[in-house]
Order: structure tokens, then C-alpha cells, then sequence
């Protein structure tokens, strides 16, 4: 048995030429420092966790979970994000600790 094989046309596909008028990226943009997540503003999950620890400092993960209506993964999800940023802490134990905002 002889098998042909076809052979389809090549199609190029064009990029659209760049218009003068856009902006032109500079290097400068792409290294400019992350800023303070303080500064450009939390998400609904971080202000509700804020707020909590604001009322009760030594409030848990599983209560702020109750409190808040978001999941407990999502809350320890987001105070890593908050504890990696800087913006708080957790100073002693899991069962007695409590958490420590900064610079807010």
C-alpha cells in the first residue's frame, strides 16, 4: 500500500504594524520595584482579615474563616501574603499568639 501524504499551503500570519501613536516601552517600566501593597490598595479578602485582627488580635484562622464567610484556605492563603509583604506578623504561639499589623 502507498501511502501519499499532502502537503498543506503554508500560511504566514502577519503581526500588525506597530502604530506611532502607542507609547513606546521603555526599560525603566520593567524595573521599577514592587510597591507597597498598603500603598496600592489590599483585596476583599486582606481588608476583611485586616479588620478582624483589628477587633481581636489574637483571633484564629478558623474564626476569621466563620466571621468572614471565606474559607480557611483562602485566609491562610492571604495572611501568608500579608506575613511575606511585611504587613503583619504573628508573635508567639499558634494556640496563644497573637498577630501584629505594621505600618498601618
Amino acid at each position: 500500500m502507498i501511502r501519499k501524504t499532502i502537503q498543506k499551503p503554508h500560511r504566514t500570519i502577519q503581526k500588525p504594524h506597530r502604530n506611532h501613536t502607542e507609547p513606546h516601552r521603555n526599560h525603566t517600566e520593567t524595573t521599577q520595584k514592587p510597591q507597597d501593597p498598603m500603598k496600592t490598595g489590599l483585596i476583599d479578602v486582606e481588608r476583611d482579615i485586616i479588620e478582624q485582627i483589628k477587633i481581636d488580635p489574637s483571633v484564629s484562622i478558623k474564626e476569621m474563616a466563620q466571621k468572614t464567610g471565606w474559607t480557611e484556605w483562602q485566609i491562610r492563603y492571604h495572611l501568608d501574603k500579608l506575613k511575606t509583604s511585611g504587613v503583619l506578623r504573628r508573635d508567639g504561639s499558634q494556640k496563644s499568639g497573637k498577630w501584629l499589623l505594621q505600618d498601618i
